[in-house]
Parts: structure tokens; sequence; C-alpha cells
């Protein structure tokens, strides 16, 4: 009986245990189409060695720790917005590896009315991908595209991915230093892909409870003293015996009666609603229906 019972926790382990790195693409799996370019251009932003060493090298980060590696550049969005467009690139043009779809795209839009980029994350590299990493790794960025380096731009960007997908996968996270932080957060314009979502600073949820009880204890002792003082100004007044003693003799007679309804009741049914929408790090959900993060600047 307990070899019986051994067997069985040892399957089960081996079944938990796989379902839980299925979640994630493991380095070596294959895309739903490797004969995609990983850097797409619409025009020709980038000469033809350029985009093909780029292009080598997205696919050799991609390879490595089994997630897609994408940068398109694009003449404009086609009406969409940058959040709109990069999901729908990667969702249908068959990037992202294993069955979730793991990988990061960079959309670099020179549309000059709206000019901007979007880093869009999904499966996988949405749990990895901050809002914070997405805002500095696009300012590392942004003096290059401004000065029309684009090849520096994405081989720049190939080169932090790949420094922040090793932290993140065998490092635990990547860790910024405060120069960074500083440097490429502080004023920026950056939109998170969640409208809903309070960017820029890491709550510190102990202390903002600690200020709030003291607050509210000091505004009650307030309150207690105050009321206290007013309490004690307004002993002179006596108790009469009956109701009558507070009308002056005289005074009162009655010249109208009538009857008159002054309150009515009125039930209220809540009226139910649903609402729909995406998680954290700018979650979202596209057109295709998977779940995205993202962010994005002007530049």
């Amino acid at each position: 009986m307990k070899k019986i019972f051994m067997i069985i926790a040892v399957t089960f382990c081996i079944v938990f245990t796989g379902a839980a790195n299925s979640v994630y693409a493991m380095p070596g799996d294959t895309v739903a189409d490797e004969n995609i370019w990983r850097v797409y251009q619409q025009s020709e932003y980038l000469t033809t060695e350029e985009q093909n060493e780029l292009n080598e090298m997205a696919v050799s980060i991609a390879d490595t720790y089994g997630i897609d590696v994408v940068v398109w550049i694009v003449d404009d969005c086609e009406g969409k917005s940058h959040m709109d467009y990069a999901d729908d690139a990667f969702d249908y043009e068959g990037y992202g590896y294993g069955e979730n779809h793991d990988g990061v795209m960079l959309l670099i839009c020179m549309d000059p009315d709206c000019r901007g980029m979007w880093i869009s994350t999904c499966g996988g590299a949405y749990d990895l991908y901050y809002n914070r990493d997405m805002d500095i790794i696009e300012g590392y960025l942004i003096d290059d595209l401004r000065a029309g380096a684009y090849a520096e731009a994405v081989r720049l960007y190939l080169t932090l991915t790949d420094t922040f997908l090793y932290d993140g996968l065998y490092e635990g996270g990547h860790v910024w230093n405060q120069e960074e932080i500083d440097r490429y957060t502080s004023g920026s314009d950056y939109q998170s892909g969640n409208p809903d979502d309070d960017y820029g600073e890491d709550v510190n949820y102990v202390v903002m409870i600690i200020w709030a009880v003291l607050s509210l204890a000091c505004g009650i002792g307030l309150a207690c003293l105050f009321i206290h003082g007013m309490r004690s100004k307004m002993r002179t007044g006596v108790i009469a015996g009956e109701a009558g003693e507070y009308l002056v003799s005289g005074t009162f007679k009655v010249r109208d009666r009538r009857d008159k309804f002054l309150y009515s009741n009125v039930s209220k049914t809540k009226r139910e609603s649903s609402s729909g929408g995406g998680g954290g790090h700018g979650g979202h959900i596209s057109s295709s229906g998977r779940s995205h993060g993202g962010g994005g600047r002007s530049f």
C-alpha cells in the first residue's frame, strides 16, 4: 500500500511540475512562423545590412530565453492607437513562443502627427515587465530616435532586452539603479496601457496605513478637546419639569388646523452592469482576446 501511495505522489509531482513549467515557453521552443522578420520596417529606416544584423540579434535573444523579441518600425498606425497597433501586429502576424505566445514587441511609429513608441508584452513577458521597466527602457532610446539614429536605438533596445530577460528569468528580476530611475522616469510622458493605472512610484502601504492611523487619532483627539470645551460653556441651563413652562403665557394661539403629509417612501432597485478590463502592468485585452501589458511615450 505504501508503494502505491508513493507512486501516486511521484506521478502527481511530475504532472504538477510539468503543468507549472508549461506556462512559459522554454529556450529552443519554436514560434508560429520562424521565417517572419523579428526586426521589420515599412520603409528604409535601416539599411539592409543593419536590418539583417539586428534581426539575427533578436532571433538569438528569443531562442535563448524562449520569449519572442520583436521590433516594428512603421510609417503610421493606420488610424489605431500605438497600443492597439502593436497588440494587433504581435497577435495576427504569428509572433510569440509556446501556447501562451510569450513575447515582447517594440513598436516605433514615425507618423509626424503621432510619433512615438510602444512596448507590448504578452504571455510570460507580461509577468516580467512592470511600468517602470518599460519607462526606463524607452528612456534609453529616446535620444537616438529623436536624432534619427534608428539602428543605434534598436541595437540598444535589443541589448537592454537581453540583459533584462536574463535578470528576470535567472536572477529574480532586473534591478535599476537610482540614477536610471531618476533620469528616465522623472517628468516623463510615459503612458500606461491601463488608463486606470497609477504609474510613478513604488507604494509603501505600511507607511500609508501608519500615517492614516496617526491622522485619524489626531483628528479624534482634537475633536474631543473641542467638544469638551463647548460643553463646559453650556452648563447654565435648567431642565424644566413640564413643556408648558417653555411658553410665555398668552402667546400660543391655534389659528388654522389641517392635515399635511410630510414624508414619502421611495424604493429603488440597483441596475446591474457588467464591466471588463485587464490586469496590472498596463494590463488590457487586445482585439484578438489575448491579455497584453504595455506602455509607451512620444518622441
